[in-house]
């Protein structure tokens, strides 16, 4: 046999260009005489392999024709343990070629091991083959030779770029040896059940010693089996039995297994020629666990996202288990520990012991995904290229969150309708609780990369916040919804919180997100110790002047308040340097004037911009801010501009005046004779944070008006008609902050608040 072969192969005598691809899962011998002998050779799966499979592989070698190793195969030619072929290419080279079609994609498109190294595989192949399919086979190699399907010979297959030569080599009068024992020879011995797959994944099955009948048993339907890797229909097992019809791949078939449920399952073959053989395979049940929806991974540590590997079913499983990641999406690093700097490169798999119990991984991306979905894991048993379990990854990133806050609102007619916002970027801000609640909410945007990823919104205490703090709002967490892209959020809640937008759907397993730090502070009123005093109102030429006076005489109006703000933090002072606060007087209506002899009155007014001209307040259209020109945040007087204490007092007077000459005129020839004011307000105590000044506050809220009216004598002063007079008309106090909003405060004054003669 020997020298049959070798007229075959070396018909020239030696030469270093015959090679041979053997199987070491056809024959335990291969492995070992391999290792025995001095040929060069290599193992064509790649990496450090279990002692098994290392038993089990197949193996590229370079044959010397006086070699044991020769001499081997040629007297095992019937075992099908080798494929021939020759090349002048090197080993390294060799190798290369043949492990780009080792494995090939089914019509689903998953990976799968193509055993064209089996001589009754290659021979049926071959002639199958369109010329792309040739030059991506042979490359380098200008023939191959398999053991013929007749007995007794070999077929060359030689292909040289003009179409495939096919040619039957007869041995001489020696056979290729003894009938085959029955053998059961599957690609792997667990086979997983694919979840959430659309198409079954098969594992093809040899039936060594089958080709002329028999039958096959199972101990359990866990397994069903097909006779091809895509066809429809389930081979039938009548009984749990299934009769092999005669194959024309004599003395073998080969059948496709796929698990339907986790069992270990006993095959028991007995082929017509006699012999009985019986081998265990096992479907596993694989689980990934990675919360609801679309998992999202961050190309930072602190954006990893975790997963979940759920112990193997059936539980007696005791093997190793490989997460990867798939092909053609963004780079994916696993970690064990979440805050680990040591990652392992998904590409080429993590392999790990099954657990028993639930075992957590974090994996992080290197780029941003160009589309969602585009990246994905997938569980195997190792060396297996099944996906028991699988979920596509999208690698996000998000950006910063924006908080809108939006500013109290404008009332008066004669005011732009537009409601003005602050918006800030910062990463951490603070709010004034009850300064923003339902209908004038803060808005939240955060934006995430690529499209077509949501956010889901989450608000958490922060730790260190003490029990104080937290029991001063009957709200553990301020409210926050979703609303279109962003979220809203209510300051409904006193203490430091973290606001996070978080890539995906999914609670409690981490992933990208930005996050915003918001302090909400408490504020009360302690004590209101605002006064009005009327005692010194009166009218009365000014002494060495040449005009009238009608006033309240100076403080009548003492506006002051102690109040207590409490933020987060161990102590409540955590965000309280960042609140401001003072009055703000709304005018709600002012009639003053003076009449002089002939008729002639002079009528007081307020003028403001309108259409860019100057044009006269009507007090029908809403309330006027006393303030100065353009001053959106006023206070009265010189209160305090912040910004407060933890305990502070906001104080400001108030003295209202009106003054008149006593002639007027153009020729200064019409002397006064009356001079009078109605005027009502509204004062204001408000707050506001640093962080959103245009939101305001209240806290207390008093009425007050001054009345006079009265004839004047140029010589020897004046006469009462009504009595100059200063009073109260409601003080209104709010137990906590209430939302400017929620007042009738008039807070964005027109052009011009000046007060002036018409």
């Amino acid at each position: 046999m020997t020298a049959e072969l070798q007229r075959i192969l070396w018909p020239k005598g030696h030469r270093p260009d015959i090679w041979a691809i053997v199987d070491a899962a056809q024959d335990q011998q291969v492995y070992w005489t391999l290792t025995n002998s001095f040929l060069p050779h290599s193992c064509l799966f790649a990496g450090a392999l279990p002692e098994a499979l290392e038993m089990a592989a197949p193996y590229l070698v370079q044959l010397d024709p006086e070699d044991k190793f020769t001499e081997y195969l040629a007297k095992n030619l019937h075992r099908n343990v080798a494929v021939f072929l020759q090349t002048d290419a090197s080993l390294g080279e060799l190798r290369h070629h043949l492990r780009t079609f080792l494995t090939v994609r089914d019509p689903a498109g998953r990976r799968m091991l193509f055993r064209y190294y089996d001589p009754r595989v290659l021979r049926v192949y071959l002639p199958t083959c369109n010329a792309s399919e040739l030059e991506m086979v042979y490359g380098p190699v200008t023939s191959y030779w398999t053991v013929a399907e007749t007995p007794g010979s070999l077929t060359q297959f030689e292909y040289r770029g003009k179409g495939l030569k096919v040619t039957p080599v007869v041995f001489g009068k020696e056979d290729l040896g003894e009938e085959l024992a029955p053998v059961i020879v599957p690609a792997q011995e667990f086979i997983a059940i694919p979840k959430g797959q659309s198409t079954h994944q098969r594992v093809p099955i040899l039936l060594q010693g089958a080709g002329k009948g028999g039958v096959l048993r199972r101990s359990s339907a866990a397994l069903r089996f097909f006779r091809t890797v895509s066809a429809p229909d389930e081979l039938p097992f009548v009984g749990g039995a299934y009769s092999v019809p005669p194959s024309g791949l004599d003395p073998d078939i080969t059948i496709y297994a796929e698990a339907a449920s986790p069992a270990e399952v006993t095959l028991t073959l007995e082929p017509i020629r006699g012999g009985r053989v019986e081998k265990k395979i096992v479907a596993v049940a694989l689980g990934l666990a990675s919360g609801e929806g679309y998992v999202c991974a961050g190309t930072t540590p602190a954006s990893r996202r975790r997963i979940e590997v759920q112990p193997v079913q059936p539980a007696s499983f005791a093997g190793r288990l490989t997460l990867r990641s798939t092909a053609g999406g963004p780079a994916l690093t696993l970690f064990q520990v979440e805050d680990s700097g040591m990652g392992y490169d998904l590409a080429e798999g993590f392999s790990f012991d099954a657990p028993k119990a639930p075992i957590s991984f974090w994996i992080q991306g290197e780029a941003v995904s160009k589309v969602r979905g585009d990246g994905g894991i997938q569980l195997t048993v190792e060396n297996s290229q099944i996906a028991g379990d699988a979920r596509a990854v999208t690698v996000v990133t998000v950006s910063p969150v924006a908080a809108e806050i939006p500013t109290t609102p404008s009332r008066a007619k004669r005011l732009p309708e537009k409601v003005l916002s602050d918006t800030t970027n910062a990463s951490s801000v603070v709010f004034l609780s009850g300064a923003a609640d339902t209908g004038n909410s803060i808005r939240l945007r955060a934006a995430a990369a690529p499209e077509g990823i949501g956010l889901r919104w989450e608000v958490s205490r922060n730790a260190d916040d003490s029990e104080a703090v937290r029991s001063l709002s009957a709200m553990p967490l301020p409210t926050l919804k979703s609303a279109g892209e962003g979220a809203e959020m209510m300051a409904d809640a006193a203490g430091s919180f973290t606001i996070r937008a978080i890539a995906g759907d999914s609670s409690g397993w981490g992933g990208p997100s930005a996050k915003l730090e918001a302090i909400l502070v408490h504020a009360s009123l302690t004590e209101n110790l605002s006064t009005v005093n009327g005692r010194f109102c009166a009218c009365a030429r000014v002494p060495g002047t040449d005009l009238f006076r009608l006033h309240t005489g100076n403080g009548g109006v003492k506006l002051e308040a102690a109040i207590r703000l409490t933020g987060g933090g161990p102590d409540g002072t955590r965000g309280v340097e960042a609140i401001h606060g003072g009055w703000i007087n709304n005018i709600v209506s002012d009639n003053s004037g003076a009449r002089y002899k002939g008729g002639a009155v002079r009528q007081a007014s307020y003028l403001y911009e309108k259409d860019g001209k100057p044009a006269t307040v009507d007090f029908e259209e809403g309330a006027l801010l006393d303030a100065a020109s353009g001053d959106t945040r006023c206070l009265v007087d010189s209160g305090p501009e912040g910004p407060l204490g933890a305990e502070s007092a906001v104080a400001a007077q108030i003295s209202p005046a009106s003054n008149w000459k006593v002639q007027d005129g153009a020729a200064m020839d019409k002397t006064i004779e009356q001079i009078w004011r109605y005027l009502e307000c509204r004062s204001y105590l408000a707050l506001w944070s640093a962080d959103a000044p245009g939101q305001l506050g209240i806290l207390l809220e008093i009425g007050w008006s001054f009345t006079g009216d009265y004839g004047c004598n140029a010589l020897k002063t004046t006469r009462t008609t009504v009595p100059a007079r200063l009073a109260t008309t409601g003080t209104v106090v709010h137990p906590a902050l209430l939302s400017a909003a929620r007042t009738a405060i008039e807070a964005h004054p027109p052009g011009s608040g000046n007060r002036g003669n018409a």
